[in-house]
């Protein structure tokens, strides 16, 4: 059997040929869709408030979020299609809400893939996020989550302030949960800590306005809104962030190939990730080249105001090479 040789080695081989050999072209992926930091606020159980105070609030914002139902209990179904038609996204809380000790084998993926699907029929609309109910997380419910979905929200972590470098469990994002009666300045907090560190915080709402004993006021969501857009947050559903996040890891690994006097980049596949799915990538050519460089995806040329281009993952390649014009 002949040795492999690895990747790396190939590449090296390939470019010392090559005028810029010492200094290649750069390639880095702008964390968070070019935001200094980015948040996510899902909402778990479908209570109405969400329907009449936290999505207009959202949309007065122009922002999105994150809505987990559970299959089986949900009411209004007209009222969250619509929520779906204007840029929300629906997320899997399971069928029934059970605790995870109560559930067998047959009984996880029921309550996972079985909820995904009725989500689905339901809706006609593709339900790709899992939010585990009560934060409760078994090995099987996590299996049939990694299964079926690009993600699944979790609940406390060793960090709730995840970093654009961090190798992140997918399947056991943490979540912070705003409670009703808490400290209100606490959120500007999380949000303070979030922007400090460029990174990503989801948090967890269970209503909004109303007498439940989950509901928080209406005024304190109000505040945490003006201060995302004060901070100036990249606020995007949960689904959304992940998978510019999971794009983002994907293309910084792409295999690098020498090809037309520049680099060819290619990548695999992933699962569930939306081919749709676009993230910022930022282009310089080789130092001291003279030439004009530029970067296309399946034969079209991409636009990059300041070296900066829109890339699509689903494309699964990209080349940036100087003009043969």
């Amino acid at each position: 059997m002949r040795p492999r040789i690895p990747a790396l080695v190939l590449l090296a081989v390939c470019l010392a040929s090559l005028p810029w050999a010492a200094t290649p072209p750069i390639l880095r992926v702008v964390p968070w869709n070019g935001y200094p930091a980015a948040l996510s606020l899902t909402f778990d159980n479908g209570d109405p408030t969400q329907l009449d105070q936290a999505v207009p609030a959202l949309d007065q914002h122009g922002w999105k979020g994150t809505f987990f139902l559970a299959a089986n209990r949900i009411n209004r179904r007209e009222d969250w299609r619509k929520v779906f038609e204007n840029g929300h996204e629906l997320g899997n809380h399971s069928l029934d809400l059970f605790h995870a000790a109560r559930l067998d084998p047959r009984a996880e993926e029921s309550q996972v893939l079985g909820a995904r699907n009725v989500l689905k029929k339901s809706f006609g609309v593709p339900v790709f996020t899992y939010a585990y109910p009560y934060g409760e997380i078994s090995p099987g419910l996590k299996a049939q989550a990694s299964k079926t979905h690009l993600a699944a929200r979790g609940g406390e972590g060793p960090s709730y302030v995840l970093k654009p470098s961090d190798n992140p469990d997918w399947f056991n994002l943490p979540s912070r949960t705003i409670r009703a009666g808490g400290n209100p300045k606490l959120q500007q907090v999380w949000l303070g800590e979030t922007r400090r560190n460029g990174g990503w915080t989801v948090l967890t709402i269970h209503a909004v306005g109303g007498t439940g004993e989950d509901a928080i006021p209406t005024d304190l969501f109000g505040r945490l809104l003006d201060g995302a857009e004060k901070s100036r947050f990249w606020v995007a559903p949960f689904g959304a962030v992940t998978s510019y996040w999971r794009a983002q890891k994907t293309i910084e690994n792409a295999t690098a190939t020498a090809e037309d006097g520049g680099i060819h980049w290619t990548w695999m596949k992933q699962d569930f990730l939306p081919p749709e799915t676009t993230v910022l990538v930022h282009l310089v050519p080789p130092v001291g080249s003279k030439e004009t460089w530029v970067a296309t995806q399946e034969g079209t040329a991409l636009p990059g105001p300041g070296g900066l281009y829109r890339v699509r993952v689903g494309a699964q390649e990209l080349k940036f090479c100087p003009s043969k014009r």
